[in-house]
C-alpha cells in the first residue's frame, strides 16, 4: 500500500502532468509524430466536459448565496479544467517510436518505454480484458504479459527477447500490449524502426 507522502507526490505528479498537457494542447506545442490512442473514449469525455460546463453554469444560476456559489464556481471550473487537461493528455502524449525504444502512454496515469534492444517483434492483435484497471499484468504460456488497454482493449503486441523489466509491471515481462487507433500503421513504422535498426 502506498504511504502517505509517496500519494502525496503521485498527486502532485498527475497534477503537474495535467497543468502541462492542457497548455501544450492550447499552445499546440504537442509532438507531430506518434500514434494516437484515444478513439475509444474519446465521445465520453467530450460528452464529460460537455455536462460539467453545463452544470457549473446551471448551479451558478440556481445557488442564491454568494459566498456558496462562488466557492462551488472555483470548485466546478477546476473541475471542468481537469476534465480538459485529461482530453488534452490523450492528444499531446502519444505512443510514440523513439531511439530507445517504445514509448506507450496512457493519458495522464500511464508512461513507460519498452528498450529497443529488448522488442523481438511486434504484432497487431485485438485482444478484451475483463478488468478496468489502467495496468494489468497477466500470467500466461510465454510468462508474463503486461497490459495498458483503452476502454478494455488492446490491438497492439509488443514480444520481448526475454523477461524485461519495464516501469510499472512489478516486474519481469515477457509481452507488453497496447491499444492504438491506428495499429497498422504502428507496427508498419516499427517493422521500419527494426530494419533501419540492422543495417
Amino acid at each position: 500500500m502506498t504511504s502517505p507522502p509517496g500519494r502525496m507526490r503521485r498527486y502532485t505528479a498527475l497534477e503537474r502532468r495535467m497543468w502541462q498537457a492542457l497548455i501544450r494542447w492550447v499552445t499546440r506545442r504537442g509532438p507531430r509524430d506518434g500514434f494516437g490512442y484515444a478513439g475509444p473514449v474519446r465521445p465520453l469525455l467530450w460528452a464529460f466536459v460537455i455536462v460539467s460546463a453545463v452544470e457549473t453554469v446551471a448551479v451558478h444560476l440556481i445557488l442564491p448565496w454568494l459566498v456558496v456559489r462562488v466557492v462551488v464556481d472555483v470548485l466546478s471550473v477546476y473541475g471542468l479544467l481537469w476534465m480538459l487537461g485529461i482530453v488534452a493528455s490523450y492528444r499531446v502524449y502519444p505512443h510514440r517510436l523513439t531511439d530507445d525504444g517504445i514509448r506507450i502512454r496512457h493519458s495522464l496515469f500511464a508512461d513507460l518505454t519498452v528498450p529497443r534492444a529488448a522488442i523481438a517483434e511486434v504484432r497487431a492483435r485485438r485482444r478484451l480484458l475483463a478488468g478496468s484497471e489502467m495496468l494489468q499484468v497477466e500470467e500466461h504460456a510465454a510468462g508474463r504479459a503486461l497490459s495498458i488497454p483503452v476502454s478494455g482493449q488492446t490491438n497492439v503486441e509488443v514480444v520481448l527477447r526475454e523477461p524485461t523489466t519495464v516501469d510499472d509491471a512489478s516486474g519481469p515481462v515477457t509481452e507488453v500490449r497496447c491499444y492504438a487507433d491506428d495499429p497498422e500503421g504502428f507496427l508498419a513504422a516499427a517493422q521500419d524502426q527494426r530494419r533501419q535498426a540492422q543495417q
